[in-house]
């Protein structure tokens, strides 16, 4: 019983950390990315004169990359977590 205890937090302690670390990863790169469809906007608004249009363009940018990984989210994902409860919970 101790032994799945500790097992258990051990298990536990590494997913928590693991989820923060995605969190501070995704924080962070959700600010660069503002930072730079900002900053798109702008140069791109200067570029055609209207910068409506270079917020349609980035905007335009950012949809087809949420398309393309919505079409490989079961890809991306699935080759992802698997390894990794198959290595946390399966230790040896």
């Amino acid at each position: 019983v101790d032994d799945l205890k500790l097992r258990a937090v051990k298990g536990l302690s590494m997913g928590l950390g693991k989820l923060l670390l995605a969190f501070l990863f995704l924080t962070v790169i959700s600010v660069v990315l503002l930072a730079l469809a900002f900053g798109g906007v702008l140069l791109l608004g200067d570029a055609v004169g209207n910068y409506a249009t270079g917020a349609f363009l980035v905007a335009g940018f950012f949809s087809i990359v949420l398309l393309v990984l919505f079409l490989l989210r079961k890809r991306l994902f699935r080759d992802t977590f698997v390894p990794l409860f198959v290595k946390l919970f399966f230790d040896d």
